[in-house]
């Protein structure tokens, strides 16, 4: 595959018309734009941090070149459209139909770093939320400023130096779960987090909060759990 546009409308640069490898992707809830988040194989292969992103509307195709290297998304009907780009170094690329802007969500010595990364983003609430490594969660709050989300989940000893958040998700902005290596799955609920019981210590990807009030996260290996009542069981999806 190769960029089908070759115009960089928010840097200024010319994307490369390389082959690229796919690596994620949002939509609008507008039915017909969405955003393929891509690198170009030969820049990734020499490990250099970067992405080129896809937009298709309806009318046609166009290309971004952000860099750097992207984790995760969120896009909203905000000012048209606006898209949130994720860093793994906790630099958040904000573009928007008429600007582009840079967010970061915190440069103390316990966020990101480069043994740190971050891995999603998600509106909960109607705020922004990110995690990542060493078990890393913050919220943005209304002036646009990073706070840390809850307390209880920090790695304090050096055994549990890879744990991680992957995933998060929430049925409200008070009550958050999120998931990650080893199987782990926390409970956010005013502030305070918690670990949950889990059948599984395979490292999980995603987590989804249903209106039910039941969550779904999947992982390595086919695994799916359903989350319900403070309880978590194995989906049998016979894979």
């Amino acid at each position: 595959m190769t960029v089908l546009a070759s115009h960089d409308t928010l840097s200024g640069d010319i994307a490369p018309d390389y082959p690229l490898l796919l690596t994620g992707g949002v939509c609008l809830d507008d039915g017909r734009t969405i955003f393929v988040r891509t690198v170009i194989k030969t820049l990734n292969d020499k490990d250099v941090r970067h992405c080129v992103l896809l937009k298709y509307d309806g009318s046609g195709w166009q290309s971004f070149l952000i860099n750097n290297g992207i984790t995760s998304q969120y896009a909203s009907n905000v000012n048209g459209w606006t898209l949130h780009s994720l860093g793994y170094n906790g630099i958040i690329h904000v573009s928007s139909q008429d600007s582009e802007s840079e967010e970061i969500i915190d440069g103390s010595r316990f966020g990101p770093s480069k043994l740190r990364w971050m891995y999603d983003i998600k509106q909960i609430g109607g705020q922004l939320c990110a995690v990542g490594m060493s078990r890393m969660a913050y919220r943005q709050d209304s002036s646009g400023t990073w706070n840390q989300l809850g307390r209880g989940a920090e790695v304090t000893d050096l055994v549990d130096i890879e744990a991680c958040f992957r995933s998060i998700a929430g049925f409200s902005d008070d009550h958050l779960i999120a998931v990650g290596t080893k199987g782990e799955i926390w409970q956010c609920c005013n502030g305070v987090w918690q670990q949950m019981e889990s059948p599984t210590n395979v490292i999980l990807h995603g987590v989804l909060c249903c209106d039910d009030g039941t969550a779904y996260a999947c992982g390595a290996a086919g695994v799916v759990l359903r989350l319900s009542n403070n309880s978590c069981t194995v989906v049998d999806n016979d894979e």
